[in-house]
């Protein structure tokens, strides 16, 4: 498998609920090295450090619980409907968490169609 695109010192974790501004710009950095498996379509990164990751009560998967969060996914799907003029193609969201951007894109998107079933979801190993 190679890297077909990288990231590099990006921060590891974007859920952890942290205190301070400072404690936030010192948190873990790492790399995203994403690699393709020609023969089954397997992405994954490449560069995953298990021990930069970090699952604990201060990891909050999700914002969806507030409704300024769920406007910014409704606008921001709205703006990716319409700048990658996806309406009609299949979108695959990677690292996508609780799949709320992917979730906000399929009712835009079917708002005059039938919704369907082509949105893939995948998260990292």
């Amino acid at each position: 498998m190679e890297p077909f695109i990288e990231f590099l010192d990006v921060p590891v974790n974007s859920c952890i609920l942290l205190r301070t501004r400072e404690e936030a710009l010192a948190y873990p950095r790492g790399d995203i090295a994403l690699g393709f498996c020609g023969g089954c379509g397997f992405i994954c990164n490449l560069a995953f450090d298990p021990a930069l990751a970090e699952y604990s009560n201060r990891y909050e998967e999700t914002q969806g619980f507030s409704p300024t969060f769920r406007e910014f996914h409704r606008r921001l799907a709205l703006d990716l409907l319409e700048r990658y003029g996806i309406r009609d193609r299949d979108v695959l969201e990677i690292g996508c968490g609780m799949g709320e951007t992917t979730a906000a894109i399929a009712p835009s998107r079917a708002a005059a169609e039938k919704p369907t079933n082509r949105y893939l979801i995948a998260s990292s190993p």
